[in-house]
């Protein structure tokens, strides 16, 4: 959305007379800044990066050389990886460890329970790191974003702040997500536009799952100084 408002508002007024900022930071573990896992494909390559998760059937990797990338999951042979993994399999168990080298489309599962398992690559359903051990800033990881827009021949000015942060746990995850819009105008009726949620999950035995969930609107176009909405649920 905020793209596609650039885009008609830089048809909309002369070339020049739009300037528009806009700069992302990203938080993440620095613990594990280093791309040294290892994805091998069935076809014989290998790919040396960062694993970050496994989820609908692909596998997300970041690379230095060719940025984030996602790989079929059917396409994986074998996994490597030093970093502690939390792996949901398909009938409904939870394993958690770092991946060794194995044989064949097989993945080598050192758990922290100082045993070895070795898992079918097909019985992996989904993939996340947990950072056990370490300290607060190493189990979060996010984005926020910094923007401004201002159309000089309307005199629209518009300050954008955004983003979400999400904490991992070996059997939960908690998210946060916020926007919020600042529009002044000629005319001096500057208007407000936000929105703040979180949500958790909370994992259980045989797939199962519960969920909680707030969210804080306000919109001074519509009229709504702030409105509060609260849910939960389970599947």
């Amino acid at each position: 959305m905020f793209h596609k408002a650039l885009i008609q508002d830089r048809r909309a007024v002369h070339p020049g007379r739009l300037i528009c900022i806009l700069v992302l930071a990203f938080a993440a573990g620095p613990g594990y800044a280093q791309k040294t896992d290892v994805v091998y494909l069935t076809n014989g390559d290998r790919i040396t990066g960062d694993v970050k998760r496994l989820e609908r059937g692909r596998l997300l990797v970041k690379t230095r050389s060719l940025g984030s990338i996602y790989l079929e999951w059917a396409a994986v042979a074998q996994v490597v990886s030093d970093k502690p993994l939390r792996l949901e399999l398909a009938d409904g168990r939870r394993v958690l460890g770092s991946l060794h080298r194995a044989f064949g489309s097989q993945i080598s599962v050192a758990t922290v329970f100082g045993e070895t398992e070795e898992l079918l690559v097909e019985s992996v359903v989904r993939m996340d790191p947990v950072y056990m051990d370490r300290g607060f800033w190493h189990w979060l990881d996010g984005k926020i974003g910094l923007g401004f827009c201002y159309a000089k021949g309307s005199e629209v000015g518009q300050l954008y702040f955004l983003g979400n942060a999400k904490y991992r746990e070996v059997d939960s995850e908690y998210e946060l997500t916020w926007n919020s819009i600042l529009t002044s105008n000629q005319s001096g009726a500057d208007t407000k536009r936000g929105n703040i949620g979180g949500s958790d999950r909370n994992y259980l035995e045989n797939h199962w799952f519960w969920t909680g969930l707030a969210n804080i609107d306000r919109n001074d176009e519509l009229g709504i100084d702030s409105r509060f909405s609260a849910g939960g649920g389970g599947g």
